[in-house]
């Protein structure tokens, strides 16, 4: 399967434009491999991507096409992500855990403070939080360790590309 990366420039804005219906079509298995088109190249776009790649022989997929207005992938916008049950699951699956750990840093707490004063809410341990979550411990676990982490978007992005085959 192969992936390119279509940078589409700044589209100009225009006040008086009408926002377009997007329509999904699923189609059914044909013996001519589905070229695929996905709008965004970002995390969502490239975990798509990702996921498709995996899939591409039960899928009958031919090639994936990253659509992005900006004229390349620019991991530097935004900042860190956590991730964790879901997530955790399906970077296992993928084969994307170790490289994640190296990359991240355990989310170990969560503090929330109050806007104005800055006074403590909340403190909790994520240890504490999945052990009073049915299942949640050994759904959370990766080598020993809860699979809560902290990850900067751009170090994610960088790994997800690098799982796309």
């Amino acid at each position: 399967m192969s992936l390119s990366f279509v940078g589409l420039g700044r589209p100009a804005l225009d006040a008086k434009t009408e926002p377009r219906r997007v329509s999904c079509l699923v189609c059914s298995a044909t013996e001519k491999p589905l070229r695929v088109g996905i709008a965004g190249g970002g995390i969502a776009g490239l975990s798509v991507a990702l996921a498709l790649s995996k899939r591409k022989d039960a899928l009958n997929i031919g090639s994936v096409h990253l659509f992005e207005p900006r004229p390349s992938l620019d991991p530097q916008l935004g900042g860190a992500l956590n991730l964790s049950g879901g997530a955790a699951v399906l970077a296992k699956e993928y084969g994307l855990s170790d490289a994640l750990w190296a990359a991240a840093s355990p989310l170990e707490e969560v503090v929330a403070y109050e806007t104005r004063g800055g006074s403590e809410l909340l403190r909790m341990k994520t240890a504490d939080a999945a052990r009073h979550t049915r299942g949640a411990e050994k759904l959370l676990s990766h080598n020993g360790k809860l699979h809560v982490m902290t990850i900067m978007r751009s170090d994610l992005m960088e790994i997800i590309a690098g799982g796309i085959a």
